[in-house]
């Protein structure tokens, strides 16, 4: 069983305040952590008592749902494999700092969703690299990543179109 500690004191006598939406600690009292409940609430009744069923999302994460797994992905993740793919073909950090710009754009208009994130990221690079006339190809990402270049280029048109770049 997971216990959870103070991140303040150490101790172990944590409350989930799930009517607050927050975690803090009995002895010293340091909130530990804010959480909110999804969009969609459902509850159960069990033995005339009604339970609430879901989860708490973090404001600052994003989820991922795989195969029936929830897998937080967050936004400094996201940098980060945004750089790797930089570096590994030359691209300066201007061109990753872009690059993720696009891929926010395209996160807030539902682009992303239920597709392979190196696809997306791949297609938000390529979208700065074509801005900056660099000599990149789709095929460079697909061929350095192991990624079907078809698709990268079918998420980039979706993109390019959407965004009306």
């Amino acid at each position: 069983m997971n216990v959870q500690k103070c991140k303040a004191c150490g101790s172990t006598d944590i409350d989930n305040g799930y009517s607050t939406s927050s975690i803090c600690c009995r002895k010293c009292g340091t909130l530990n952590e804010e959480l909110f409940i999804t969009s969609s609430l459902n509850f159960t009744e069990n033995n005339g008592a009604s339970q609430l069923n879901g989860q708490f999302v973090r404001m600052t994460d994003t989820y991922a749902k795989v195969g029936g797994n929830i897998i937080r992905t967050t936004n400094q993740q996201i940098q980060n494999q945004i750089k790797n793919i930089c570096a590994s073909l030359g691209l300066s950090d201007e061109v990753a700092q872009s690059a993720h710009r696009w891929y926010k754009l395209s996160l807030q208009g539902n682009l992303t969703r239920g597709r392979n994130i190196l696809y997306t990221l791949s297609a938000c690079i390529y979208i700065v690299c074509r801005q900056e006339k660099t000599p990149h190809l789709l095929i460079d990402f697909a061929h350095l990543l192991d990624l079907d270049v078809f698709k990268i280029g079918n998420i980039f048109v979706r993109i390019v179109v959407f965004l009306n770049v």
